[in-house]
């Protein structure tokens, strides 16, 4: 076991792929995942680019931020249909709260705005390598803006439930089901079930569509 004053482990043996328009913003990002033992295989400029790094370096982790000439959802989207089990982190311009939505609906497995430290960085780095979804709260005051009133979300048309709202909650937080179901203390079946009204109610498509829903009507 690691003492109190044992630095935290590095991710040696991770691969990288690092996509923004920008050179020395890639490559501030990139020293960050050196200093945690990640292989950075790749930068790109542009999304295209980008996706030619995924396919020859076959990374676990992309993180996107401005890819120049493409908007992000879609670069998101696209390294996500290609490879499935790659982890991506969204980093998103503090002008662009709109795209929160389109980012996480596209498969993000974290979002931060471009204005968050290497700390920062570090931080969500280890938690979406872990499998964990991340949603900085530091971030998201400037990424969704002012949360609504309490009137519009009690107004909405199909208002979730006390236990629809706990299983909200920790999907928010990236636990599989099994993990809500014990949480809960209830069966898979059922979460599955709660999860099918939450996506109707919200209007969303899958996981991350919720989340990012459920963020924009204040519900989380």
């Amino acid at each position: 076991m690691n003492s109190p004053s044992s630095p935290p482990p590095t991710l040696s043996g991770f691969k990288a792929v690092v996509v923004d328009e920008w050179a020395l913003y890639r490559q501030g990002v990139a020293s960050v995942l050196r200093n945690l033992g990640i292989d950075v295989v790749g930068e790109a400029a542009t999304a295209a680019d980008g996706m030619m790094r995924l396919w020859s370096g076959r990374p676990d982790l992309l993180i996107a931020g401005s890819p120049a000439h493409s908007r992000l959802p879609d670069l998101v989207a696209e390294a996500k249909k290609a490879y499935p089990e790659l982890r991506v982190l969204a980093l998103l311009p503090a002008s662009e709260a709109g795209k929160v939505r389109p980012v996480l609906s596209s498969g993000a497995d974290g979002v931060l705005t471009r204005l968050a430290s290497p700390d920062e960085l570090e931080s969500a780095v280890r938690k979406v390598a872990a499998g964990e979804r991340v949603l900085a709260a530091a971030a998201l005051t400037v990424l969704v803006g002012t949360e609504p009133k309490a009137a519009d979300v009690s107004t909405s048309a199909h208002p979730l439930t006390l236990k629809e709202r706990e299983v909200l909650d920790l999907l928010a937080k990236g636990l599989p089901n099994r993990e809500i179901a014990a949480t809960l203390v209830i069966s898979t079946a059922t979460v599955k079930s709660h999860l099918s009204h939450i996506y109707e109610k919200l209007g969303a498509k899958n996981r991350q569509d919720a989340v990012g829903r459920a963020i924009e009507q204040g519900l989380l």
